[in-house]
Protein backbone atom coordinates (compact mmCIF):
# COMPACT_ATOMS: atom_id res chain seq x y z
CA UNK A 1 0.00 0.00 0.00
CA UNK A 2 1.29 3.40 -0.98
CA UNK A 3 0.36 5.11 2.27
CA UNK A 4 2.69 2.81 4.21
CA UNK A 5 5.71 3.79 2.13
CA UNK A 6 5.37 7.56 1.93
CA UNK A 7 6.82 10.49 3.78
CA UNK A 8 4.73 13.58 4.45
CA UNK A 9 5.21 16.73 2.42
CA UNK A 10 2.70 19.56 2.24
CA UNK A 11 1.70 18.77 -1.36
CA UNK A 12 3.56 15.62 -2.36
CA UNK A 13 4.37 12.20 -0.98
CA UNK A 14 7.52 10.31 -1.82
CA UNK A 15 7.80 6.69 -2.74
CA UNK A 16 10.40 4.69 -4.64
CA UNK A 17 9.23 6.17 -7.95
CA UNK A 18 9.48 9.83 -6.92
CA UNK A 19 7.18 12.56 -5.64
CA UNK A 20 3.42 12.26 -6.04
CA UNK A 21 0.85 15.07 -5.58
CA UNK A 22 -1.28 13.28 -2.99
CA UNK A 23 -4.07 15.86 -2.81
CA UNK A 24 -4.85 15.19 -6.49
CA UNK A 25 -4.64 11.38 -6.35
CA UNK A 26 -7.63 9.06 -6.38
CA UNK A 27 -8.17 6.73 -3.41
CA UNK A 28 -7.19 3.65 -5.44
CA UNK A 29 -3.92 5.35 -6.35
CA UNK A 30 -3.18 6.33 -2.78
CA UNK A 31 -4.01 2.90 -1.46
CA UNK A 32 -2.83 0.50 -4.18
CA UNK A 33 -0.63 2.69 -6.42
CA UNK A 34 -3.11 2.02 -9.26
CA UNK A 35 -3.16 4.62 -12.05
CA UNK A 36 -5.84 4.61 -14.75
CA UNK A 37 -8.06 6.88 -16.79
CA UNK A 38 -10.35 6.82 -13.75
CA UNK A 39 -7.59 8.18 -11.51
CA UNK A 40 -6.88 10.86 -14.15
CA UNK A 41 -10.57 11.82 -14.03
CA UNK A 42 -10.32 12.19 -10.23
CA UNK A 43 -7.31 14.52 -10.66
CA UNK A 44 -9.19 16.47 -13.35
CA UNK A 45 -12.02 17.02 -10.86
CA UNK A 46 -9.51 18.45 -8.38
CA UNK A 47 -8.11 20.67 -11.14
CA UNK A 48 -11.64 21.93 -11.92
CA UNK A 49 -12.02 22.67 -8.22
CA UNK A 50 -8.77 24.68 -8.30
CA UNK A 51 -10.01 26.68 -11.30
CA UNK A 52 -13.36 27.54 -9.75
CA UNK A 53 -11.78 28.35 -6.39
CA UNK A 54 -9.36 30.70 -8.19
CA UNK A 55 -6.28 28.72 -7.29
CA UNK A 56 -6.96 27.67 -3.72
CA UNK A 57 -5.06 24.64 -2.38
CA UNK A 58 -7.22 21.49 -2.21
CA UNK A 59 -8.02 20.07 1.22
CA UNK A 60 -6.59 23.05 3.13
CA UNK A 61 -5.35 22.18 6.59
CA UNK A 62 -5.32 18.43 5.93
CA UNK A 63 -1.97 16.68 6.22
CA UNK A 64 -0.96 13.42 4.58
CA UNK A 65 -1.79 10.31 6.58
CA UNK A 66 -3.46 6.96 6.01
CA UNK A 67 -6.49 8.51 7.72
CA UNK A 68 -6.88 10.81 4.69
CA UNK A 69 -7.45 7.78 2.45
CA UNK A 70 -9.89 6.38 4.99
CA UNK A 71 -11.80 9.67 5.00
CA UNK A 72 -12.04 9.61 1.19
CA UNK A 73 -13.16 5.99 1.06
CA UNK A 74 -15.30 5.49 4.13
CA UNK A 75 -16.39 8.94 5.28
CA UNK A 76 -17.09 10.42 1.84
CA UNK A 77 -14.65 13.30 2.25
CA UNK A 78 -14.82 15.55 -0.80
CA UNK A 79 -13.84 19.12 -1.50
CA UNK A 80 -16.60 21.63 -0.82
CA UNK A 81 -18.25 23.57 -3.64
CA UNK A 82 -15.95 26.43 -4.64
CA UNK A 83 -17.36 29.94 -4.47
CA UNK A 84 -17.25 30.51 -8.22
CA UNK A 85 -18.73 27.16 -9.26
CA UNK A 86 -22.37 26.68 -10.10
CA UNK A 87 -24.14 23.69 -8.62
CA UNK A 88 -24.02 22.08 -12.06
CA UNK A 89 -20.24 22.37 -12.40
CA UNK A 90 -19.84 21.18 -8.82
CA UNK A 91 -21.89 18.11 -9.73
CA UNK A 92 -19.39 17.45 -12.53
CA UNK A 93 -16.62 17.58 -9.90
CA UNK A 94 -18.52 15.20 -7.62
CA UNK A 95 -18.99 12.81 -10.54
CA UNK A 96 -15.22 12.88 -11.07
CA UNK A 97 -14.75 11.95 -7.40
CA UNK A 98 -16.99 8.89 -7.30
CA UNK A 99 -15.33 6.19 -5.25
CA UNK A 100 -15.64 3.54 -7.97
CA UNK A 101 -13.38 4.60 -10.86
CA UNK A 102 -15.69 2.85 -13.33
CA UNK A 103 -18.55 5.13 -12.27
CA UNK A 104 -16.55 8.29 -13.03
CA UNK A 105 -17.30 9.96 -16.36
CA UNK A 106 -14.83 9.54 -19.21
CA UNK A 107 -13.11 12.52 -20.82
CA UNK A 108 -15.39 12.39 -23.88
CA UNK A 109 -18.43 12.57 -21.63
CA UNK A 110 -16.87 15.39 -19.61
CA UNK A 111 -16.12 17.33 -22.79
CA UNK A 112 -19.69 16.86 -24.04
CA UNK A 113 -21.09 17.95 -20.67
CA UNK A 114 -18.89 21.04 -20.52
CA UNK A 115 -19.68 21.89 -24.15
CA UNK A 116 -23.42 21.81 -23.34
CA UNK A 117 -22.86 23.96 -20.26
CA UNK A 118 -20.93 26.59 -22.21
CA UNK A 119 -23.73 26.91 -24.76
CA UNK A 120 -26.26 27.48 -21.97
CA UNK A 121 -24.23 30.13 -20.12
CA UNK A 122 -25.69 33.60 -20.23
CA UNK A 123 -23.44 36.67 -20.14
CA UNK A 124 -24.42 37.52 -16.55
CA UNK A 125 -23.19 34.11 -15.29
CA UNK A 126 -19.49 34.70 -15.83
CA UNK A 127 -16.88 37.21 -14.77
CA UNK A 128 -15.79 39.67 -17.46
CA UNK A 129 -12.04 39.24 -17.80
CA UNK A 130 -11.71 41.29 -20.98
CA UNK A 131 -9.64 44.06 -19.33
CA UNK A 132 -7.19 41.37 -18.26
CA UNK A 133 -7.11 39.74 -21.69
CA UNK A 134 -5.80 42.93 -23.33
CA UNK A 135 -3.04 43.13 -20.74
CA UNK A 136 -2.31 39.42 -21.15
CA UNK A 137 -2.05 39.77 -24.93
CA UNK A 138 0.48 42.59 -24.52
CA UNK A 139 2.54 40.66 -21.97
CA UNK A 140 2.29 37.49 -24.07
CA UNK A 141 3.44 39.38 -27.19
CA UNK A 142 6.46 40.81 -25.34
CA UNK A 143 7.45 37.46 -23.83
CA UNK A 144 6.99 35.69 -27.18
CA UNK A 145 9.13 38.29 -28.88
CA UNK A 146 11.82 37.95 -26.20
CA UNK A 147 11.73 34.19 -26.49
CA UNK A 148 12.18 34.42 -30.24
CA UNK A 149 14.76 37.24 -29.85
CA UNK A 150 12.65 39.77 -31.81
CA UNK A 151 12.50 43.52 -31.02
CA UNK A 152 9.05 44.75 -30.12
Amino acid sequence: MLFRSVQYNKYTVENAGGLLPWKWLAPETLQFFKFSVGSDIWAYGVTLWEIFSLGQIPYPGINWSPAFVNQLENDGLRLLKPTFATQTIYQVMLDCWKLDPYERPGFYRLKATLDRMIVLVSPDEYMDLSPFSVEYKNVSRIYSAQYMNIKV
